[in-house]
């Protein structure tokens, strides 16, 4: 009963963790080598950008799972010091925020897509 504080605080860490796993789970796919694109038109440039923002999607996507980690971290050693879960919450603020910017991305790639194909 003791530590009761730090038992929830672990709880809610490992769940929000494993909220972020699938999208994780995107940078670790294992492919072939891509090929080279070379752009002669419409259909190339949409390969090519579909490609460059995939990785960075994955980029993101790692990154703010370390940063939910990092606030998580920084949660726990806090021991109640109000400064420093201020600045773990702000953390993991930023990290969902990259992460809705991310899913926000992805919908407006579809959508300029679908725009360049309909026009």
């Amino acid at each position: 009963m003791k530590y009761t504080h730090i038992k929830t605080a672990m709880v809610k860490m490992v769940l929000a963790g494993a909220a972020f796993l699938p999208l994780t789970a995107h940078g670790f796919v294992v492919t072939a080598r891509p090929k080279t694109i070379a752009v002669t038109s419409l259909a190339d440039t949409e390969a090519l950008v579909s490609q460059i923002v995939g990785v960075m999607q994955t980029i993101l996507f790692a990154v703010a799972a370390i940063f939910v980690v990092i606030a998580g971290y920084q949660y726990l050693t806090a021991q109640g010091d109000p400064e420093k879960t201020a600045n773990a919450r702000n953390v993991l603020i930023y990290a969902i925020i990259a992460v809705g910017i991310g899913i926000l991305a992805t919908i407006l790639k579809a959508l300029v897509l679908n725009f360049l194909k309909a026009g």
